[in-house]
């Protein structure tokens, strides 16, 4: 225990992002500065120092297409980028 929370490292252990009814799980420690990039059927990758490399989950994630909705049109099937961070 610290005696001033300004000294507490801000931390989210073990992430889950849920995109519909896909789960992703980052097996390891986002720290203040890092993030979660995730493309559809590739491995999850962190980014942010201290790391000179991004780190990778090493195993694909499943591939999904997002519904999006155009201004001026239908809803279309999308693939998109996902981002989840630390701050």
């Amino acid at each position: 225990m610290k005696a001033l929370r300004s000294l507490d490292e801000r931390q989210v252990v073990a992430p889950v992002v849920q995109v519909g009814d896909h789960r992703f799980t980052w097996s390891g420690t986002l720290r203040e500065g890092q993030y979660l990039m995730l493309w559809p059927g590739e491995p999850i990758r962190r980014h942010g120092p201290p790391l000179t490399e991004p780190e990778s989950s090493g195993t694909p994630t499943e591939t999904f297409a997002l519904p999006v909705r155009a201004s001026s049109g239908p809803i279309t099937q999308m693939e998109d980028r996902n981002f989840l961070t630390s701050s």
